[in-house]
């Protein structure tokens, strides 16, 4: 019946087939006393029923050989048609079962990558449940999976140049501004990034430097806006961006002379800005 279902150009006999076989070896399995006879029934169970498109029934086999005992002969691969089946409810889920179908596809994904995170299976699987969350905008899911991505070692230079960009882009949409200024640090120490991007990621840093500043002002601890106030105008290359920034730096101080120093910066650095005005005064 297994090998009759493969060859079987009728849809409905091909699935009659598979069925047959999937009760067939489901007998078979209790009289089997011996391991090796289990996993070879095992895993041709888990065969019939994924190509049977019983993917839960499905699921429950490969994970058996994936994590349990008996272990399959290929724990990875069975673990990987684990995923696959996954991925195949998800698509057939009603609207109403997509939320409830997407996490489960995640702890499972992210089981596998655990077990298995030398294959480079585990780079697809992550970067597959990753780009769902993400074209959800579901972004506190979008840094647990990136996170856990980064740490395997099977990431080539551009996915892990994605990755971590896609990193630090959810920490700034989720206004984790301290998160996001580390994350995109990261993403300019990566070797051979392309010269647009760095000007990009580099004003993104100020920008999270620029936030955090405007917090601890808010909280009143000027010492510490002014540094990151400083920081923002230091690593920007938006030359709005980084006038406003050393501004703020200098003005967050207040009437105190520790002001002094850096209201001699500003001056010294751009004299012919609206801001410059009065500063020598000031000083004074």
């Amino acid at each position: 019946y297994h090998a009759s279902a493969q060859t079987q150009s009728q849809p409905a006999q091909k699935q009659a087939d598979y069925q047959k076989a999937a009760d067939l070896y489901r007998q078979q399995l209790p009289l089997a006393l011996d391991t090796a006879d289990q996993v070879r029934i095992l895993q041709a169970l888990g065969d019939v029923l994924y190509r049977g498109e019983q993917y839960l029934a499905a699921i429950t086999v490969f994970e058996q050989l994936a994590y349990d005992q008996p272990r399959g002969t290929n724990p990875a691969e069975s673990g990987y048609f684990a995923l696959l089946s996954y991925q195949a409810l998800l698509k057939a889920a009603s609207p109403a079962q997509q939320a409830a179908q997407l996490n489960a596809q995640k702890q499972a994904t992210l089981r596998y990558a655990k077990a298995f995170a030398d294959q480079p299976q585990a780079v697809d699987a992550m970067l597959t449940v990753l780009a769902q969350y993400l074209q959800k905008e579901q972004l506190a899911e979008v840094s647990e999976l990136a996170t856990q991505t980064l740490g395997l070692p099977k990431l080539t230079a551009i996915q892990r140049q994605n990755t971590q960009i896609i990193l630090a882009n959810a920490y700034f949409d989720q206004a984790q501004w301290q998160a996001a200024e580390q994350a995109y640090r990261q993403v300019l120490a990566l070797p051979n990034l392309p010269a647009e991007m760095t000007t990009r990621y580099q004003n993104q840093l100020a920008a999270s430097l620029y936030k955090q500043a405007d917090q601890a002002q808010q909280q009143g601890d000027t010492v510490l806006a002014a540094r990151l106030y400083q920081q923002a105008s230091q690593a920007t290359v938006d030359d709005r961006l980084k006038i406003e920034a050393a501004w703020r730096s200098a003005m967050v101080i207040g009437e105190t002379p520790a002001a002094i120093t850096a209201l001699q910066a500003f001056y010294q650095n751009y004299p012919s800005q609206p801001q410059a005005v009065g500063i020598p005064e000031r000083i004074v």
